[in-house]
């Protein structure tokens, strides 16, 4: 996989700052690629649209719910639960097996943000907001939004 992607550097600069956000949001229900993407236009003025975050979840499910998610789940379940022999090795190449799923589905976000692009229409701060808003993100902080401004290249 390429490593040309703007969208993911962007990530792995934010992520480890609002890692603990981000978790409770995806223990919500919410999807963290998308809140990052949220994050990630709105740092370059973007508000997105509901037609548009819709089309994103649609252009991921299918990576996200049949590769992502097992994978997540099964790492979660061996965190919590460890098994005889040596789990934790296990644990750690399911944890490195879920990195490059999300890495794939950050990539097919970005690559349908390429194609959709959209209007500069705001403050960073406002859009990153906006965009979380839409996404069903909760307790929106200014930290959160700092961060996000921060992290852009």
């Amino acid at each position: 996989m390429s490593d040309d992607n703007p969208f993911w550097d962007y990530s792995l600069r934010l992520y480890p700052h609002i890692e603990t956000w981000c978790l409770q949001q995806q223990a919500r229900g919410c999807n963290v690629n998308l809140l990052l993407l949220c994050c990630f236009v709105g740092s370059r003025g973007v508000v997105l649209s509901d037609d548009q975050l819709t089309h994103a979840k649609t252009c991921i499910e299918p990576w996200d719910t049949k590769v992502v998610v097992p994978l997540r789940t099964l790492r979660q379940a061996l965190k919590a639960r460890p098994l005889n022999g040596d789990s934790e090795a296990v644990r750690q190449a399911i944890a490195k097996a879920e990195l490059l799923a999300e890495q794939q589905v950050q990539k097919q976000l970005y690559d349908w943000w390429r194609k959709e692009s959209g209007t500069i229409n705001a403050t960073p701060e406002q859009a990153i907001s906006d965009n979380l808003m839409l996404a069903g993100a909760e307790q929106i902080t200014d930290f959160i939004v700092q961060q996000s401004t921060q992290s852009q290249s």
